[in-house]
């Protein structure tokens, strides 16, 4: 199957940033050998990466999608770097970025489900007493953090494309919120609320 390429024209119909062929290639050029998987698994991986790289900063860039009808956040209008030259067609950053987060959808989903709680060192369980106003909250063993920023060199390749008030990490999981001892706008902190293990 050939995956249908955004070219910058705002194509309703694309599938990926980036062919599997010019995957292989901007590896290749790191010394990373991706020969042994098949056309179809890259190009699932194509179409993951290229999707995550939306979902993760495409509410972050500059500018506004060119037309209602494109798939992907790129191309855009009214959008330019700090020098205030105009961003056109797909950057090579963004596609590079792509490039990037093809190898880590190789290995499975470029975006985890994770709960609104995620964040720092990863939670195991939670227990909540709603007579009184208390929580106890149980952390994974040491070294089970979760990074606000999974990918920050990807982060730093597209940041140029960011508007400036993106902050990194938690994004995906900023001002969810939920339910504690009846309170729904709750946002998951309070000084000393937790009490952290030795």
């Amino acid at each position: 199957m050939a995956l249908i390429i955004e070219d910058g024209t705002g194509k309703a119909d694309a599938q990926s940033y980036i062919s599997w062929v010019d995957v292989v290639a901007f590896w290749a050029s790191r010394n990373v050998d991706l020969s042994p998987i098949t056309e179809a698994e890259g190009e699932a991986a194509c179409i993951d990466a290229s999707e995550s790289a939306d979902v993760l900063w495409g509410g972050d860039l500059r500018g506004v999608r060119a037309t209602a009808a494109q798939v992907f956040a790129f191309p855009r209008k009214d959008a330019s770097y700090d020098s205030g030259e105009s961003i056109t067609g797909v950057p090579p950053m963004w596609i590079r970025a792509v490039a990037m987060l093809t190898r880590t959808a190789l290995d499975g989903s470029v975006i985890p489900e994770k709960s609104p709680l995620d964040g720092g060192r990863a939670v195991k369980k939670i227990t909540e007493k709603a007579d009184i106003f208390s929580t106890t909250v149980e952390y994974a063993d040491k070294g089970s953090y979760i990074d606000d920023d999974p990918y920050p060199k990807v982060t730093g390749v597209v940041r140029p494309l960011l508007n400036s008030t993106y902050s990194d990490g938690g994004s995906a999981t900023s001002g969810a919120t939920f339910g504690l001892a009846g309170d729904s706008t709750f946002d998951g902190f309070v000084p000393g609320m937790f009490s952290y293990p030795e």
